[in-house]
């Protein structure tokens, strides 16, 4: 920063490069060190010889001086701001590794799932990505209404649309169209962690309500609730960490049936043990 009067201060930037720097600081060191005074030589024994004044290359040694000490602070302040924008860029690149590292886990995970439990899902997140590749709007805000129908399927098949029920004290409507009442119904049957059921109900009712609204404005033929890729993106993560979720549950359900069953067939094929005070002795000759 420098003052340009009325105690306003303005930014410079140099051009020179790092390099040019330290070859003026090298430059101006050399010359500094050959621009000393000439020494006085006294050739004649007389004691009372005039030594005629010379001119002095002090002007030209404060010069030098001063020119080393500027080009050495502009190359600190250089080194500074690289070393600055370095460990920006080291801290972008790792947090960013860690998150795209827990999102790939995410989304392994969730298309395991998917495929295994509801198939008829995997074309919608196909169309998701193709829509998200777009630099329109209109893609964006589809991508969007795939996720809502992606939901709808993973509630057509772990909870099924049945008649409205009593639910905490309140007439829970588990119809067609409502979807997330029943992935919410499915958590709080399925799930034994209540942490767990308040943390995915609450995911579930956000994106219900902000999926719904985005559907209602498309159904008025507007699509501007979808104004950037960066929120249509958004959406998707929800998404696929709400499903993986849910489908975790519907895997433990599953294990459990099927250890249940093992269990019930064990027990029917196991020999009933007889004991020997049970059995009937054969009889003896007298």
């Amino acid at each position: 920063m420098e003052e340009i009067g009325d105690g306003e201060k303005a930014e410079r930037m140099s051009t020179l490069s790092i390099d040019a720097m330290l070859a003026n600081i090298e430059s101006a060191k050399a010359q500094l060190s050959s621009a000393g005074d000439a020494p006085y030589s006294v050739s004649s024994a007389n004691p009372n010889q005039i030594l005629q004044h010379r001119p002095s290359n002090r002007r030209e040694r404060d010069d030098l001086r001063t020119s080393i000490r500027s080009f050495t602070m502009l190359l600190s302040g250089c080194q500074s701001r690289i070393y600055d924008y370095a460990m920006e860029r080291l801290i972008e690149l790792s947090y960013s590794e860690i998150a795209s590292d827990a999102f790939a886990r995410i989304r392994a995970q969730a298309d395991k799932k998917i495929s295994d439990h509801v198939p008829q899902a995997v074309e919608k997140f196909s169309a998701v990505y193709t829509n998200l590749k777009s630099d329109n709007a209109e893609d964006w805000a589809n991508a969007v209404h795939s996720c809502r129908r992606i939901l709808q399927a993973v509630a057509d098949q772990v909870f099924p649309s049945t008649e409205p029920q009593n639910r905490n004290g309140r007439r829970v409507a588990l119809g067609p169209d409502q979807y997330i009442n029943r992935l919410v119904c499915y958590v709080e049957d399925k799930s034994a962690s209540g942490r767990f059921q308040d943390i995915v109900g609450s995911h579930l009712r956000f994106m219900g309500e902000r999926l719904d609204a985005i559907f209602q404005a498309a159904q008025k033929g507007s699509h501007a609730e979808i104004s950037t890729r960066e929120e249509a993106d958004r959406y998707v993560v929800y998404t696929y960490m709400i499903v993986r979720d849910i489908l975790m549950l519907a895997d433990e359900e599953a294990n459990q049936a099927a250890t249940s069953t093992s269990t019930s067939t064990d027990k029917l094929a196991a020999p009933q043990a007889v004991s020997e005070l049970d059995r009937p002795k054969p009889a003896q000759d007298n």
